[in-house]
């Protein structure tokens, strides 16, 4: 449903979608998970292929189907590969080496535009009084738009926060060349903000020269 519910701009959805389905792709590589190496590859190839046309402006739209098609599988498959993971940091301080257990910063880190977004929209709506599940204007993506930034912007800059999330999700993993993923991330989320405030800047110089 936190998926569904990013889907309010086009290309949102889907390419937070591909950027946690690329993660997962790489984690599971690193774990050797065979059987779910091929599906996040069928699924993250099917979110790439289906950007170009869902990016604004969309010529096809995902609808309900397809977000909640790719929020089940991505919450499902990460769960699952993710549920037997032995982390370094914690099995350390533990005496039983069978211990199951479900990491969940990684999985949080990994969801993280969307959980946020969820969040604080269902804290906000109930404070209010109104329904969980009441349409409205607070998610994230909204607040991006009412302060001056463009569709297009908006979506890269929830891009950008995505993919540092999953690349720090990448650091409690055995993964090779986690450090490479994370400078890179953080290098494409100061591109996204400094290239977002400039663009806020001459959208305010316009309107006062109008005014």
């Amino acid at each position: 449903n936190a998926i569904n519910w990013l889907d309010g701009l086009d290309g949102l959805a889907s390419g937070i979608s591909t950027i946690i389905s690329i993660g997962l792709f790489i984690i599971f590589v690193s774990l050797n998970k065979t059987e779910l190496i091929l599906l996040m590859a069928i699924l993250s190839g099917s979110t790439v292929g289906f950007i170009r046309y869902n990016f604004y402006p969309a010529k096809i739209l995902m609808g309900d189907g397809g977000s909640y098609l790719l929020g089940s599988n991505l919450a499902i498959l990460s769960i699952y590969g993710l549920s037997n993971v032995e982390l370094t940091n914690i099995m350390a301080y533990n005496s039983d080496r069978n211990l199951n257990i479900l990491p969940l910063h990684i999985i949080i880190l990994l969801f993280i535009v969307p959980i946020v977004d969820m969040l604080q929209v269902l804290i906000a709506r109930i404070i209010n009084g109104k329904s969980p599940f009441m349409p409205d204007r607070r998610h994230i993506h909204h607040k991006l738009l009412d302060s001056g930034l463009s569709q297009r912007y908006t979506v890269i800059i929830l891009y950008a926060i995505s993919q540092f999330g999953v690349s720090i999700s990448l650091y409690f993993i055995d993964v090779q060349g986690k450090i490479i993923y994370i400078c890179l991330s953080i290098i494409f989320l100061i591109l996204s903000a400094l290239y977002c405030i400039n663009m806020k800047k001459q959208l305010d110089n316009k309107y006062n020269k109008q005014t």
